[in-house]
């Protein structure tokens, strides 16, 4: 299988090199010519077919698709040759599609700051709210009250504590 590898990535690079050379070739006639354009891509020039240990390589030189043809007599298999250049485009065109979305998203941030929606953001089906927001003096003003009822409340608690710890260090010591 290795040896079918060595042999058949150089035929299918010649093959594609070749295809598109002619491709080109084509473009420049197809405002001349357009039926022979045609003729070419459905008739017999459409495909090459380079033969192989195993069977055939065929080359789609409409597409560029490369497919890899294995059987006995006349029935014959074929396979599609991954192509790693269509998963990086798909995953390119992918991107690109959510880095769109992101920025048209951030653009409608930007532009509505006093909208409810604004500070809404969605990512994979949740929706989280963020504020850039800084705080004005009077939330300011409430926290500090806050605070200082809360360490009020502590310091009564723990005076509260100690008395009763007093009482009982005083109810122990008279019971001695």
């Amino acid at each position: 299988m290795r040896f079918l590898m060595v042999l058949l990535v150089p035929l299918v690079i010649l093959a594609v090199y070749n295809a598109r050379a002619e491709a080109e070739r084509d473009e420049n006639t197809i405002a001349d010519n357009p039926a022979s354009v045609d003729g070419n891509v459905n008739g017999e020039n459409r495909y090459t077919l380079l033969e192989t240990e195993d069977g055939f390589v065929r080359l789609d030189r409409q597409t560029g698709m490369v497919t890899l043809c294995t059987g006995i007599a006349d029935n014959f298999t074929c396979k599609t040759v991954a192509d790693d250049r269509v998963a990086y485009e798909d995953e390119i065109r992918r991107l690109y599609l959510e880095n769109q979305a992101l920025q048209e998203q951030l653009a409608n941030v930007e532009s509505n700051p006093g909208d409810d929606e604004s500070g809404l953001v969605e990512h994979d089906g949740e929706r989280y709210v963020f504020s850039m927001e800084l705080p004005n003096q009077q939330d300011m003003q409430d926290g500090v009250d806050a605070m200082g009822e809360f360490a009020e409340d502590v310091a009564t608690g723990f005076e509260e504590m100690m008395k009763s710890l007093k009482e009982r260090m005083n109810r122990n010591d008279a019971d001695d």
